[in-house]
């Protein structure tokens, strides 16, 4: 039986997400307490036991000024007995119907691996958005950074970054946007994990990211520094970390011939209005 969440059914969802991914306790708790939402899930019920479920995430996409809704299928999972049924197929062919009846103009969503492509692409799904993913051995931050003044950066909570987001390159046209509480879920995340959300200040201009150390690898999710501010944020990153390696997620802060090897297919999308998208662009969403 398919059905939206219901209350009596949220620890089965947390018992059968955490069976199927890797995410901490904390990072799931924190979900269901401020993304979930019931009419936004979709559960399979078998002997009063949620064997499935999928939850469609609400966000906008920029296109020529106007704000379109879509859905972003987000943690598809089936419990392991019961794969090879086809229930995830009918979780998504009904979460498609509801999206359309929502007037959503997109429904998106991101295969956790290439085996799986094929299968999406049975329900419309084509590759839509693009991801760069670039890495900076110590040597190269070294190198770039050398005569330069660390830029002035402080620690910056969920309300700082917003204001910092929403005045960013990440909300031009094609660009799929948080919401204020999707923003504050992903830094209270952040921070829990361990990561920091700065604001910098170099040469006059305003930047922010948001980083985390894990091991010898400094992650940066997402930057809007520009190549000008690129230099000072090695040498503020030098002063206040060790380091072997440093990767950015969708930087904005190189050119196109370097990004373009580093580019792959990241997300599927599945148009359910008239949307014509030429370049599209997905990056903090949750993953």
């Amino acid at each position: 039986m398919i059905s939206y969440g219901k209350p009596e059914y949220i620890e089965d969802l947390k018992m059968l997400w955490r069976k199927t991914f890797c995410d901490s306790k904390t990072y799931v708790d924190l979900f269901f307490e401020k993304i979930y939402l019931a009419e936004n899930t979709l559960v399979f019920v078998e002997n009063d036991r949620v064997v499935s479920a999928l939850y469609m995430i609400p966000y906008k996409l920029l296109k020529d000024g106007r704000e379109n809704s879509i859905a972003y299928l987000y943690a598809l999972a089936t419990d392991p007995e019961f794969r090879g049924r086809k229930i995830m197929s009918m979780l998504i062919t009904k979460s498609l119907d509801i999206c359309k009846e929502r007037n959503y103009a997109l429904s998106v969503l991101i295969p956790a691996e290439d085996s799986l492509l094929g299968f999406y692409r049975n329900f419309g799904y084509e590759e839509c958005f693009e991801q760069v993913k670039i890495t900076k051995t110590l040597a190269e931050v070294r190198e770039e950074a050398k005569n330069q003044i660390p830029a002035d950066h402080i620690k910056a909570d969920a309300g700082q970054i917003w204001n910092a987001y929403s005045r960013s390159r990440f909300f031009d046209s094609e660009c799929v946007i948080l919401s204020e509480e999707q923003n504050e879920f992903y830094i209270e995340v952040l921070e829990k994990e361990g990561g920091e959300a700065w604001l910098l200040k170099t040469g006059g201009k305003e930047y922010y990211a948001l980083l985390n150390r894990v091991k010898d690898n400094i992650s940066v999710y997402e930057t809007d520094l520009d190549s000008a501010g690129l230099k000072p944020f090695y040498a503020a990153l030098l002063k206040e970390f060790d380091f072997k390696t440093l990767t950015f997620y969708q930087p904005l802060c190189f050119n196109e011939e370097e990004t373009g090897a580093f580019k792959r297919h990241f997300a599927m999308s599945k148009n359910l209005a008239e949307i014509d998208l030429n370049k599209p662009f997905l990056n903090r969403v949750l993953v």
